[in-house]
């Protein structure tokens, strides 16, 4: 039996203290730890993320639920912008085909999976990273995606899923917005909206707040 356990958030810890009749404990417990991404592959950092027009960014698994149909719906109604999808997974072919039905060959770009090297000096090339999960369940709705953290890190302005623990990065930092709205033209406007406005100021600051060293004071404190 472990003794010790970590979660993201509060959300996490109320439904897993409810369901598993777990005790609170005299010592914090919602570290956030970052999860290892396991991409591998190069990508050549002079391809399209380095256009002038401006990069929609999604880096990730290209999975059921992460909202990947809708911001390819989106961009054919979002104009001099390129969508660049980083990663891979088991919907690709059919995100790919459904690029190709629409035409969108010269907005959108998989570059398969990246080595985490490589990755960090793709992001900063962002004008919008997005996280658009799905509320599929309760692992998504109390989701934390690290590759929010990643957008943040690399001055990247956000747009995130309104779900609890996504909400909790927008209402605490002025680091971007979260969906207003799931229909595709609905969305295209808040993308062009957000395009126009500066979240620098707040992205520096949630940048030295939101690392690695904060959160490892928390953790080791538990050990303690």
């Amino acid at each position: 039996i472990c003794e010790y356990s970590s979660t993201r958030s509060d959300n996490v810890l109320f439904h897993a203290r409810k369901v598993h009749k777990i005790e609170k404990p005299t010592k914090k417990d919602d570290v956030h730890v970052d999860e290892i991404q396991l991409l591998n592959e190069e990508f050549d950092t002079q391809n399209s993320t380095t256009e002038s027009l401006p990069i929609i960014l999604y880096q990730g698994a290209l999975n059921v639920g992460r909202g990947l149909e809708l911001i390819i719906d989106t961009m054919e109604y979002v104009s001099d912008c390129k969508l660049v999808l980083i990663g891979d997974g088991d919907i690709r072919h059919n995100l790919e085909k459904r690029v190709i039905e629409k035409k969108l060959q010269n907005q959108i770009e998989f570059t398969g999976k990246i080595h985490p090297k490589k990755l960090k000096n793709i992001t900063p090339f962002a004008s919008i990273g997005i996280s658009l999960e799905e509320d599929l369940g309760l692992n998504y709705r109390f989701a934390m995606p690290n590759k929010i953290f990643d957008y943040i890190q690399a001055g990247a302005p956000i747009l995130i899923s309104d779900l609890p623990e996504m909400k909790s990065v927008i209402d605490n930092y002025e680091v971007g917005e979260l969906v207003k709205s799931r229909n595709p033209e609905e969305l295209a406007f808040q993308i062009q909206s957000i395009l126009q406005k500066d979240f620098s100021a707040g992205l520096k600051k949630a940048g030295k707040k939101l690392i690695w060293e904060n959160q490892e004071k928390e953790l080791l404190r538990i050990f303690q």
